[in-house]
């Protein structure tokens, strides 16, 4: 990567960029769009859309917090990737998808709370944050992706909203959880992906606490739930 580079100067006539084009960019603090250019733009040095429906990249070197519009729907893939700065991510009413590696090796977010608005989380969206101790997951989300939460080594607590229905291979490997909250009846799908499940059971804490909506235990622990919690209590 362009490891010295502090501005990207984007000319009018330039009609496509690449995903995860200024990831390894470590020193960038600002992107600049022609003001002719058809097809995206930039605002205070983010790069986004043309109509700014989707964020591309977040320059990375200097933005400690970051309120994501609330006409984007998108996060682009690695558009966050290593904004080792940025501590606290504030998610807009219209999002809805989180790309693949979005936020991945985000080194000092300390807590993620995704509205009901959002539907999809993508592969690794969250891997590697290591301050991340905390995540509440909101009702629109029916799928969690591979890889999604893995190794985030300060992970304690995940709440899950009532919708979920599938939670991929190595979800949450390698995160020390001891408690997590899961509000759906019916117990999501754990995959069991050739590399590995969501889980995995010398990550858990041994006193770790999965916590199911009342008169749901019994299907919890009979579900492959039951192979990764030893403790299952009913939420009151």
């Amino acid at each position: 990567g362009c490891i010295s580079l502090e501005n990207i100067d984007i000319p009018d006539s330039v009609t496509q960029i690449g995903e995860c084009v200024c990831c390894e960019c470590a020193a960038l603090e600002c992107i600049n769009v022609g003001g002719n250019n058809t097809v995206y733009k930039s605002v205070d040095g983010v790069l986004y859309d043309k109509k700014m429906t989707s964020i591309i990249c977040l320059p990375k070197h200097n933005k400690t917090t970051f309120i994501i519009p609330d006409n984007v729907t998108t996060l682009g893939r690695g558009c966050f990737y290593r904004c080792h700065a940025l501590e606290t991510i504030q998610f807009g009413t219209g999002l809805i998808s989180i790309k693949d590696g979005a936020f991945n090796v985000c080194k000092k977010i300390k807590e993620i709370v995704i509205p009901d608005n959002v539907v999809s989380i993508g592969y690794s969206a969250f891997c590697d944050c290591e301050s991340l101790f905390k995540v509440t997951i909101g009702n629109g989300v029916k799928i969690i992706e591979e890889r999604a939460f893995e190794k985030c080594p300060s992970l304690t607590t995940v709440i899950l909203g009532k919708n979920v229905e599938e939670i991929g291979g190595e979800a949450f490997y390698n995160s020390p959880i001891i408690e997590f909250w899961s509000n759906s009846s019916i117990p999501p799908i754990i995959k069991d992906e050739w590399w590995g499940y969501a889980f995995n059971k010398d990550a858990l804490k041994i006193d770790a606490i999965l916590y199911v909506v009342t008169g749901s235990k019994s299907v919890y622990k009979n579900s492959d739930w039951g192979i990764f919690f030893r403790n299952i209590e009913e939420i009151d």
